[in-house]
């Protein structure tokens, strides 16, 4: 069983630190452009008048697009080409397209490669357009080509860079969701197996309360007696098939073990799961209030649910102790399962809470799984208290 992943903390501080380190970097493209801008003299034949208070406009837009690049990629090179186009127009420098390349970086990984190829391309034509008409009357041909060559291989290579990263994320995407996709599979092997707990222990007693009745009944005992023994042995060849037949599910062979065969675990079996935690270190306050009979596919999930919680708990949450409660809520089970360990993501996607959410899923229930009010992990589910679905 997989429990959360451990990236509450660790990641918030991650995502702290890039908004820091973005931050720095917008504040340092606008001050090193505005620096530029400020003791360059004016290049080529300038169509809008300079001064250091719009130079020092226009690098604020670009420090603050190179802030926000990750957020909103697409707008941030749009602004970002605007200035430096309006760089460019006013004769400023000729270095400013540097930071376009750095935003393409950022709309290649995080866009699709039509649309960011197409980006790529308006950069491209507007740089060269402009940069032709003021450089190209004092630079001639020679000055002008070599520095559009500049222009467009750090784009292309932002953008190419770009695409790498994209094509990386989405491998691990993939491979994320074919992990999850066999995790699904492995925990649906599991309830099936659960399912033939309850389902093949029921049969059992129905077959032996029918070889009972059978020796018992009182009218008619001969014909009673026939059709009660029939119900006795249909009901004894079903067992024996879902066995074969869950069997084959299970490990793909027509044996069943002999543990499967056991009865499935109740909510009097509770105690001995937070007797077995206590061993392993963990101190469990148990709260459960449910007095009511359930069905004992309701009380399997419950249970398994506490275990897996509980098995977390002892594996990664790092403390002595946690708090189990199980308790009616109008027509559903409500089961509490918290601790003030190490925390864990919003929305908890280890494998093991796929799981609780399967199961659940089977009863119209649903899990949330998350860092608790005060810290910690919480895990709490709601299983209405009928029949599976």
């Amino acid at each position: 069983m997989t429990s959360p992943p451990r990236t509450g903390w660790p990641r918030r501080l991650r995502g702290i630190g890039r908004a820091v380190l973005d931050v720095a970097l917008g504040i340092g493209a606008g001050v090193v452009l505005w620096g530029i801008s400020s003791v360059a003299g004016v290049e080529g034949r300038p169509l809008l008048p300079a001064g250091l208070a719009w130079f020092a406009v226009l690098a604020t837009a670009v420090g603050a697009s190179v802030a926000v690049r990750r957020r909103w990629p697409l707008a941030a090179l749009v602004v970002t080409t605007v200035a430096m186009l309006l760089f460019t127009l006013s004769g400023a420098t000729r270095e400013p397209y540097t930071f376009t390349a750095l935003v393409m970086y950022e709309v290649a990984a995080r866009r699709p490669p039509a649309r960011s190829a197409l980006a790529l391309t308006g950069v491209v034509a507007a740089a060269g357009t402009t940069i032709t008409v003021v450089y190209l009357p004092t630079d001639g041909w020679y000055g002008t080509v070599g520095l559009l060559i500049s222009i467009v291989v750090l784009n292309l290579g932002g953008w190419l860079l770009g695409q790498v990263k994209r094509l990386h994320d989405v491998a691990v995407s993939r491979d994320e969701a074919e992990r999850r996709r066999q995790a699904v599979t492995v925990e649906r092997l599991r309830i099936a197996r659960e399912l033939h707990d309850v389902v093949a222990h029921s049969m059992s007693v129905i077959a032996v309360k029918a070889g009972v009745t059978a020796l018992v009944a009182e009218s008619d005992p001969p014909e009673a007696a026939r059709a009660l023994r029939v119900i006795e042995d249909t009901s004894r060849k079903a067992l024996v098939e879902m066995r074969h037949m869950l069997g084959v599910l299970r490990d793909g062979s027509d044996d069943a073990t002999e543990g499967a065969l056991l009865p499935a675990p109740r909510l009097t079996d509770l105690r001995e799961l937070v007797d077995r935690a206590a061993v392993a270190g963990v101190a469990v306050d148990l709260s459960a209030t449910v007095a009511e009979p359930l069905p004992e596919g309701v009380e399997l999930a419950v249970y398994r649910i506490v275990q897996e919680a509980v098995t977390n708990v002892i594996k990664h949450a790092g403390v002595p102790e946690c708090r189990v409660v199980v308790a009616m809520d109008g027509g559903e089970v409500v089961v509490t399962v918290s601790d003030s360990g190490r925390g864990g993501e919003p929305g908890g996607r280890g494998h093991g809470i796929t799981g609780m959410r399967e199961r659940v899923a089977v009863y119209g229930g649903e899990v949330s799984a998350g860092p608790g009010p005060s810290g910690g992990f919480t895990v709490a589910a709601r299983i209405p208290a009928g029949e599976a679905e």
